[in-house]
């Protein structure tokens, strides 16, 4: 089991992880760094700073997975909504055809599906490192 060596709140740990997640480790490292850096905890003993930037970065998980769950939910909503439309028959390559979804509409769901697409890859980024 490979080990690696981080920095935390300007001390240093050597922390073993499974082959080829050592780059994991040390993200997760960077991102506990920058908050205990950031929330001032670099004066406490290392398990409190530890203990409080692991919180603060949980709170902000935490926030996210509501922001995604929020996406998700509107996201379906939008979807029941399509579904419930009359369908129309799509324009041809002439752009014969007429589209019963205003574009406007059409637009904003996809900017919708886009925006929980990239929430959930940055919750589950954030999650596995």
């Amino acid at each position: 089991m490979p080990e690696v060596s981080i920095k935390v709140g300007g001390r240093s740990f050597k922390v073993a992880c499974n082959e080829g997640d050592e780059h994991l480790v040390l993200a997760a490292a960077e991102m506990l760094d920058a908050e205990a850096v950031s929330s001032g905890t670099g004066q406490l003993q290392d398990s409190r700073m530890l203990l409080m930037a692991g919180l603060m970065l949980a709170d902000k998980t935490a926030g996210m997975r509501r922001q995604l769950a929020d996406m998700r939910k509107r996201a379906e909503s939008a979807e029941e909504k399509l579904a419930q439309l009359p369908k129309t028959a799509a324009p041809g390559p002439d752009g014969a055809g007429a589209s019963a979804m205003p574009r406007d509409v059409i637009d904003s769901l996809v900017a919708i599906a886009e925006r929980a697409e990239e929430l959930a890859a940055s919750v589950e980024k954030r999650a596995a490192g």
